[in-house]
């Protein structure tokens, strides 16, 4: 397992995820102020976040390097700028282990979901043909699939943000 921070973001409860073996689990308010850097400790912070306070302790946490199991409680607009903070410090992973899809990866996906084409979508996004491209190829990397059309069935089954639902086991590596 590797000892890179990341994050699982989810609309239930972090009480009760299983961390892996030489990892430590606690809740964000007990992290230690000594050392600043905890990457080397293994810690899994476990945070409710619904006020802009317990936003900026989840993204200082992640920016010592802690690993974070999160719950959004938050209204959509702010849980999305939230998850694209936080994407910038942090690996975002769902519950499998792949990638969650930024906001842009999302609606680019709607919009193909919708009938939109590539070059339709592109131009309504104000995006170039080739920067949709590469969203989209990177939108299925991220899922973990070859095609357009199950990179949209997978980001329909997720939640309708563009985080994951947390599973029973906390996989960080993918």
């Amino acid at each position: 397992m590797s000892g890179q921070a990341f994050a699982i973001i989810g609309d239930r409860a972090p009480d009760g995820v299983r961390v892996p073996t030489g990892w430590q689990s606690m809740a964000i308010g007990d992290l230690p102020a000594e050392p600043f850097d905890l990457a080397p400790t293994h810690i899994v912070a476990l945070a409710l976040v619904s006020t802009g306070a317990e936003a900026a302790a989840v993204l200082m946490a992640a920016a010592r390097g802690c690993s974070l199991v999160v719950q959004l409680m938050m209204d959509a607009h702010a849980a999305d700028a939230f998850v694209e903070d936080l994407g910038r410090i942090v690996h975002i992973a769902s519950a499998d282990g792949r990638r969650a899809l930024d906001a842009d990866q999302a609606l680019l996906l709607e919009r193909l979901a919708s009938g939109q084409t590539m070059v339709d979508a592109a131009r309504q996004l104000g995006w170039s043909r080739r920067t949709a491209a590469r969203r989209l190829a990177d939108a299925k990397r991220r899922l973990g699939v070859a095609s357009t059309s199950k990179a949209i069935q997978a980001s329909r089954s997720a939640t309708s943000r563009p985080t994951s639902r947390m599973g029973p086991r906390l996989r960080p590596d993918g």
